[in-house]
């Protein structure tokens, strides 16, 4: 009865702190960090007594060996989660959060400022992605003297125009030539370098060799900066002579698959927000924050003293991250949004891109461990070792779909505990848990969510786990996808393991619903892994909906806005305002009066915030519907620049203002709650699984027919 007691009350303490802290308070007040702290320390101590219980009292030792076998197998997962939970509890204790000061505010001449070099490392993106971005960098606040601006193309070295392959070898000349004429018009370098060697990195230090900025900001060729990007970055290299990185936040402009495939028309935060929101201001509380390979800007002297970018490891932002942290240099975390990425478009894309992340985290796990690593301090170690060991959350999960199967299949005894134990230690925890999960990440994650992420990450990540154990040097970089186009609805070729997962925990949860019924010798084992392995064909069905990708109407992405502007067509001039924006064009809500006189082409004139002044852009009308009523017309407007400073105009106007993307940002981190989440699943993830078995089905069915036609044709 006193355990009971003491577990009841400490919940019970639990849910009184949590309904503090999840309100919108400063993270730096101080009886706020207390009540973190402390809140903190009683989900550590129910965890421990949870794991404590686990180890001298529910392993079947009386059982068979093959039970024993599985249950040890189990428990090292739980074990493993119960570590990774602590890691987590120390570096989201207190996250740091910063405010750029921008270099006008610190009063800096420019000519007292550092130079700084631009590098846009490329592969194989589109052309017009890369554009984007350099038209963006051209925008940038600084000083022009002090700014070059670098095309890094890796898709037209030596090596790619003098390969065997003839086919391969025209389409890297024909880049080589419109990049570099691209380069020219635009007003940026171009380099390239005879061969490919250590990919990213090897591309990034060739460039080092050729120029000598004192900094050097890196952005993908998807990664679309704000015109005060520099400006509020670049003050802190001034006032720190050790610092070698700020990092900032990458803001991504479309959903992720999962995201785009599951929650559509809810919108949910993706597993990226997690991230930056809250391990990146974690480890920046412990001086641990890492480059993250773009978006970020890098003291180029400390880099040349470690040879520039490290090229050891697939992941080389990170591995380069313990190397300059290991030489006692400093690291800062903006989260303050200050570009526009794009995330993959496709399931796949999104694997490639997690299955590298994966290789080279553990890559750095294996060769140059944190938690050994000279010259790091304690929160370092910690925080750093954290992130390198993340990935190999895979056994652990995929422990937790196939424990229940092994049980209500064939018979292997998982743990043997009386109910009261159950209710005394494994179910305080799991309360705790998910108390823990909603104050720490409940404005960027939704119940369930993060689970579909990870079991959808697991089935293909363990593979990556046992490869670089074995060969922990092997490795090849691949480049994520970029601006991929998806022209119908089709399932992803990565949904078999999926399939076979389904299978069985469906299979595992009818029987244990039957063992219920029917036979009750084993009623509370029975109960326990019966709900486990319903919530487990919850999330796995969820799952499925991810792998229908789902048709790309627009090539490319868009994002409401709230602008007025004015359109000039011929001597007339109506007022209007511009309702969403991409980088090709626009949506206007018109006052349906003055539709019909609207020529095809026009300019439109508005006020662009981040370049401070009015601009002007010639557009052409698409098509014009109703809207709102009867007194708009929605218009559709394509883009139709006419110099280069007008298409400059119409980037800064797009991607320019961070202050949009911030407030776009705080938006979309409204706390939801554990039940609304609970509720976003049922509604639309779960559906959308369901949506992919019918799909399934019918092109299953469709298959067979078409099949049995030609046969009787023939």
């Amino acid at each position: 009865m006193t355990q009971l007691i003491w577990s009841g009350v400490t919940v019970l303490i639990m849910f009184v702190l949590r309904a503090v802290l999840v309100r919108n308070l400063r993270d730096e007040f101080a009886p706020i960090r207390l009540l973190r702290l402390m809140f903190m320390l009683l989900a550590g101590i129910i965890a421990l007594r949870y794991i404590w219980w686990r180890t001298f009292h529910t392993l079947p030792v009386d059982g068979d060996g093959l039970s024993l076998f599985v249950s040890i197998l189990l428990y090292l997962a739980e074990l493993q989660a119960t570590i990774i939970y602590f890691l987590g509890m120390f570096v989201y204790v207190f996250p740091k959060k910063r405010d750029p000061v921008p270099l006008a505010e610190v009063g800096i001449a420019d000519d007292e400022v550092p130079s700084v070099d631009v590098f846009v490392p490329s592969f194989n993106e589109p052309m017009a992605l890369i554009r984007t971005t350099l038209l963006a960098a051209t925008n940038l606040d600084y000083p022009k003297d002090k700014l070059n601006i670098y095309l890094l193309d890796d898709g037209g070295t030596k090596q790619k125009r003098e390969q065997d392959d003839t086919e391969l070898v025209n389409i890297a000349k024909v880049r080589h030539q419109k990049l570099k004429q691209l380069c020219h018009d635009i007003g940026v370098h171009y380099l390239t370098r005879d061969d490919n060697k250590f990919a990213k990195a090897g591309n990034i230090n060739a460039a080092m060799k050729q120029t000598s900025g004192n900094l050097i900001l890196i952005l993908d060729c998807d990664h679309v900066p704000t015109i005060d990007f520099l400006q509020n970055t670049v003050a802190p290299f001034m006032k720190d002579e050790k610092l070698y990185l700020v990092q900032t936040a990458h803001f991504m402009i479309n959903d992720d698959p999962i995201e785009k495939n599951t929650s559509k028309p809810a919108h949910m935060p993706s597993e990226s927000e997690m991230f930056y929101t809250n391990t990146m201001r974690g480890l920046d509380t412990w001086n641990a924050a890492f480059f993250c390979g773009s978006g970020a800007v890098l003291r180029r002297k400390h880099l040349e003293e470690i040879g520039g970018i490290c090229t050891q490891t697939v992941t080389e932002d990170i591995e380069t991250s313990v190397e300059m942290h290991s030489r006692g240099y400093n690291s800062i975390y903006y989260h303050k949004p200050m570009l526009a990425g794009l995330q993959p478009e496709t399931f796949a894309g999104f694997m490639t891109q997690r299955l590298r992340w994966a290789h080279g985290m553990l890559q750095v796990f294996m060769l140059k461990n944190p938690l050994f690593k000279k010259g790091l301090n304690l929160g370092q170690r910690i925080g750093l070792f954290n992130m390198v060991s993340y990935w190999f959350f895979s056994y652990m999960r995929i422990m937790f779909l196939l424990a229940p199967v092994a049980y209500l299949l064939f018979d292997i005894k998982l743990f043997d505990a009386e109910p009261s134990e159950i209710l005394l230690y494994a179910v305080p925890n799991i309360i705790a848990f998910l108390l823990y999960f909603d104050v720490i990440f409940g404005r960027q994650r939704w119940f369930l969510v993060s689970e579909v992420y990870e079991t959808l990450q697991c089935l293909f990540s363990i593979r990556t786990v046992f490869s670089v154990l074995i060969n922990p040097k092997k490795g090849a970089f691949n480049v994520t996808p970029k601006d991929e186009n998806i022209k119908e609805d089709f399932i992803s070729p990565l949904s078999f393991p999926v399939y076979v997962l389904v299978a069985l925990v469906c299979a595992a949860t009818v029987k244990g619903i039957v063992s219920i019924l029917t036979d009750p010798s084993q009623l509370t084992q029975d109960v326990v892994v019966t709900v486990w392995a319903m919530v487990n064909t919850m999330v796995v069905l969820g799952a499925l909906g991810a792998l229908t990708e789902k048709k790309q109407v627009r090539h490319t992405t868009r994002f409401a806005v709230k602008i007025p502007a004015s359109i000039q067509s011929g001597d007339e001039v109506y007022e209007a305002t511009i309702v969403d924006l991409s980088a090709a064009g626009m949506r206007m809500l018109l006052p349906k009066e003055f539709a019909q006189n609207l020529s095809s082409e026009f300019t439109i004139d508005v006020y662009c915030s981040a370049l401070k002044r009015q601009i002007n852009i010639h557009c052409k009308l698409i098509a014009q519907h109703g809207a709102e009523g009867d007194e708009h017309v929605v218009l559709r407007i394509a883009f139709d620049p006419k110099t280069l400073g007008e298409e400059r105009d119409m980037v800064a106007l797009g991607y320019g203002d961070s202050e949009r993307w911030r407030k776009v940002l705080m938006n979309r981190n409204e706390e939801f709650g554990f039940v609304s989440g609970l509720v976003h699943f049922f509604q639309r993830v779960l559906p959308a699984g369901i949506a992919h078995i019918l799909l399934l089905t019918r092109q299953t069915v469709s298959g067979l027919i078409f099949s049995k036609k030609r046969k009787s044709n023939v």
